[in-house]
């Protein structure tokens, strides 16, 4: 699994690529929180999920805990580039209609400025990976 970090337009992307699992839950948990309480109220916060191959209750946990500590600072959380894979998911645990979705960064750009709230830009990029032993199985 690996997290990239990067800015776009004042919102805070975490890329999340490869398998979000127990295996590693902790690390993109510590993340998030990381990221949150750096910014609290002032946050804009999207999880670029195109990348991601597997989640499991406890990946959907952690996005679940992030949404709604993100709501309670009334600031915003986003969950972008889902895969067909991720989003029926998303759909059978009827979690579709919780998180807030955009297709990809054209349609990020479309949130009105109202619907954002103020925020302040922080210039800066982290790049962590998280190397996985275990063998993933099709399902």
């Amino acid at each position: 699994m690996k997290v990239t970090k990067r800015w776009k337009d004042n919102w805070c992307i975490l890329a999340i690529k490869g398998d979000f699992d127990l295996n590693n839950v902790e690390t993109v948990k510590s993340i998030l929180t990381r990221e949150i309480d750096g910014q609290g109220g002032n946050m804009r916060l999207v999880a670029d999920l195109g990348g991601l191959e597997y989640i499991d209750s406890s990946g959907l946990g952690v996005l679940i805990n992030t949404a709604v500590r993100i709501k309670g600072l009334s600031a915003t959380f986003i969950l972008m580039n889902i895969p067909e894979s991720i989003g029926r998911i998303l759909e059978l645990t009827k979690l579709k209609g919780f998180f807030r979705i955009v297709r990809d960064e054209d349609e990020l750009r479309l949130i009105s400025p109202a619907k954002q709230g103020q925020h302040r830009i922080i210039d800066m990029k982290t790049e962590i990976s998280v190397e996985r032993t275990a063998v993933k199985t099709q399902g």
